[in-house]
């Protein structure tokens, strides 16, 4: 998996894209929000990243395809959606417009619609989906076992 990062050559900590230097991801490195003249150093996009330097690798583990309205909300919640207020939750299922606390099936029809209506792929369309999932490892890909 790619992000933002950069090499700083050992002893002057300059940008480099040398194998021995220290390495510094913008997800985890103190001053990643500080500007780059307060850092000492820029930030390099995520697609110029070399494969020796990644540190998260994700491995496919299944892939199953099915019909929009044939996700439960269990597996709403599996493919990420957070609890929570969302404009586009706004009148699903909590009536005293606090948190809504799960996506309802009303509220899944609603982001459907919002990012695929125009499309012609909205929930009334039950267009087909794929549920993928796979396995997070912590380590370079090159060190994840096949």
């Amino acid at each position: 998996m790619r992000e933002m990062w950069q090499g700083l050559s050992v002893g002057d900590y300059q940008p480099t894209k040398d194998r021995g230097c220290d390495l510094r991801y913008a997800a985890t490195d103190p001053p990643a929000c500080a500007d780059k003249n307060v850092r000492g150093y820029p930030w390099r996009p995520s697609i110029f990243m070399p494969r020796w330097v990644s540190r998260l690798t994700r491995v496919l583990t299944d892939v199953r395809a099915r019909r929009l309205q044939e996700n439960s909300e269990g597996d709403v919640i599996a493919e990420g959606a957070k609890e929570g207020a969302h404009p586009i939750h706004e009148g699903c299922g909590n009536h005293d417009g606090g948190a809504v606390p799960y996506p309802s099936a009303r509220c899944i029809e609603r982001l459907s619609a919002s990012l695929n209506a125009r499309r012609g792929f909205g929930w009334s369309s039950n267009p087909q989906v794929a549920a993928i999932a796979f396995a997070a490892h912590r380590r370079n890909i090159d060190k994840v076992a096949a």
